[in-house]
């Protein structure tokens, strides 16, 4: 366990109106998360962090679906916005357009709906 003694850190924390607080550390060395729920220790000059056991893995990595959607979770151009716009109009499938643009089903409907959204296109 560790504990927090900074009087700057005790007072934000202090401000807070959430019943459960945590602190989020994230080691320099591996680059993983670890969660502490904060916990006080009855008036005492400090606060108790207790590690959490909150899940941090994620289920995918931007690596792995990029192996089969190699634009994935890349910014879009004007250009490839346009081409989307020009195969929705045309009546593509979502299936076709989400090859021709290497990038997820549900990114095509993501952006489709934004587009919407900004007026860009009628659904």
């Amino acid at each position: 366990m560790n504990v927090l003694t900074s009087i700057h850190d005790k007072n934000k924390l202090g401000m807070l109106p959430a019943t459960e607080k945590y602190i989020l550390n994230i080691s320099q060395k591996t680059g993983q998360p670890t969660f502490f729920r904060v916990t006080n220790l009855n008036g005492a000059n400090s606060l108790l962090l207790k590690p959490s056991f909150a899940k941090t893995d994620q289920s995918y990595s931007v690596n792995e679906v990029r192996l089969k959607y190699a634009r994935a979770y890349e910014s879009w151009t004007e250009a490839e916005e346009n081409q989307l716009i020009s195969e929705y109009k045309g009546r593509t499938p979502i299936l076709e357009i989400a090859r021709i643009h290497q990038r997820k089903r549900n990114a095509i409907g993501s952006r489709l709906k934004k587009l919407i959204e900004r007026g860009t296109i009628q659904p």
